[in-house]
């Protein structure tokens, strides 16, 4: 009897311990995700306008891992990748991915800010020669766009899932093409 007794709390201890145990796969991004911004910092771009013929470079400012917000033992698991992507003439903008959630670009600046979610199917786009298999074409409506970001802020962008951005379309009809 005094075997069970002593052997009684051990048990409840593992059993209690087995159901708090947490599944962090939940928070952890997949290498497909985590490929999908496959920028680091320092890379750059060079991007032209179709009309004007004036070169833009996109500089990769930034690039970093955030933690998910999970109780122990999930604290230090990555929830996510972004980076932050400078130009001359075309704007700020922000790549956020996430497990399991579309990924989404946040464009522009200091307080204005224009989601792009990189969701739906994909479709085959060439640009100066060369070809993108994996491309979303995603877009806003362009009227939400304000007076002041109305050259800086494209409406629709088109983005390789292996390549990057490809294309960014303006409101006043600019269209800038990496080359």
């Amino acid at each position: 009897m005094k075997k069970i007794f002593y052997a009684t709390p051990f048990l409840l201890y593992m059993l209690f311990f087995i159901s708090c145990k947490h599944d962090c796969s939940n928070y952890e991004l997949t290498n497909e995700e985590d490929a999908f911004l496959f920028y680091t910092v320092g890379d750059m771009a060079t991007f032209k306008n179709d009309y004007t013929g004036v070169y833009d470079t996109l500089r990769v400012d930034n690039r970093g891992y955030s933690l998910s917000h999970t109780e122990s033992p999930c604290d230090n698991i990555t929830g996510g990748v972004q980076a932050e992507f400078s130009f001359i003439h075309i704007g700020w903008c922000h790549i956020f991915i996430s497990h399991d959630q579309s990924p989404y670009i946040d464009y522009g600046r200091y307080g204005s800010y224009y989601r792009f979610n990189l969701s739906g199917p994909t479709q085959t786009i060439t640009i100066n020669n060369t070809t993108y298999n994996d491309v979303f074409s995603v877009q806003i409506d362009s009227n939400i766009i304000s007076n002041i970001d109305y050259n800086r802020v494209p409406w629709k962008i088109d983005y390789s899932k292996s390549k990057g951005f490809i294309r960014f379309h303006m409101k006043n009809g600019d269209t800038w093409s990496k080359l």
